[in-house]
Formats: C-alpha cells, structure tokens, sequence
C-alpha cells in the first residue's frame, strides 16, 4: 500500500513558534480529502466560465454593432438617393458633397465617409447589366441611379480580429438603385 506523508502544524504553548509534527497517512485518505473538499469551488467555476462567456458577451456586441452600422449605412444611403433623384444640386461634385454629408449625418460617426468608398454610376435600365461598367456620376432626368457605399468596419476589440484574417476588418457594403424624377434641366 502506497502511503504519503503529510505535514501538519500545531501551536506550541510556549511561544516557540510553529512545531512540525510529521505523520504518515494512506493515499486513499488523502485523496478522499481532496475530494471532499469544496472550498474555492465557486472560484475555481467561475475561472473555467468566465473566458466562454466574455467571448460570447463580447461576440454578441460585435456582431449588435456590425449589424446596427449596416443598417445605418443603408438607411443614410436610401437618404442620400432620396435627394439625389430630386437633382437639386446642378453642380455635380456639390452634389457629391451633399450625399456624403447625409451619409455622415445617417451614420452618426459610426462611418468615417473619408475612409467609405461611395460611387454613384448610371445605368440605362434597372438590369444594371448591359456590357458595360455604367458612367460615373447622379445622371439626368428619368436616369437609373445605383449608389453604393463600401467600408471596411474595423472591429471593436480585437479577439475578433484573428477571425477575420489578416485584414483585421471586415466589409460593409449597402446598394440602392433609383429612377432620377423627371425634374427639368435649366
């Protein structure tokens, strides 16, 4: 039979200090008691859950904020159509500025539109496939519009970013296709 010897302190009353007593007891008894035993427990829990949990609390933000941005940036840009189709800006790259402040405006700060790729391309009909790329730029009366904003959103902490690959950022897009009002050019 294997045996362990285990050492236990006990009080001298003559303020000696500590007196080591050694004893020998059975394997069998010491894991018993190892088992039995429930202090820390909790602690010892709460240590094995705490990092699946973080992740998953913090996971569940991540992907609130990617979608609460996308819908952002989907709202601000059937904003920036919505003026668009109106032609009240002649000047095209005033019309331009203009559809990147209501974009900006929509998205609350949550989309930097320096960093935000937004093209506007014109199309002949709402296929939007007829050979050809499209001519750049908000078109004329009764023309088809397609806006498009792209972003890389870059992630709020970054565990996530090991998922992401190397880019550590993942990509945003939102598309709107419109039919310019038969507004009047003067």
């Amino acid at each position: 039979m294997w045996e362990i010897t285990a050492v236990s302190h006990s009080r001298t009353t003559d303020d000696r200090g500590l007196r080591v007593m050694l004893t020998t007891m059975p394997i069998r008894q010491v894991i018993r008691r190892f088992r039995d035993n429930k202090d820390g427990l909790a602690a010892i829990e709460f240590a094995l859950i705490l990092p699946a949990f973080l992740l998953l609390l913090f996971g569940a933000l991540e992907i609130a904020m990617v979608m609460f941005t996308l819908t952002l940036a989907e709202g601000g840009l059937r904003e920036a159509a919505r003026f668009g189709v109106t032609g009240q800006e002649v000047d095209p790259a005033a019309r331009q500025d203009k559809i990147l402040e209501i974009i900006s405006d929509h998205t609350h700060g949550l989309i930097d539109v320096s960093e935000a790729n937004v093209s506007v391309t014109v199309y002949p009909d709402f296929s939007g496939d007829d050979g050809g790329p499209g001519t750049p730029g908000a078109g004329d009366a009764n023309d088809v519009v397609f806006y498009r904003l792209e972003y890389e959103w870059q992630y709020m902490t970054p565990v996530f970013s090991v998922f992401a690959g190397s880019s550590g950022s993942l990509p945003m897009t939102a598309t709107v296709a419109v039919r310019n009002e038969p507004y009047r050019e003067e």
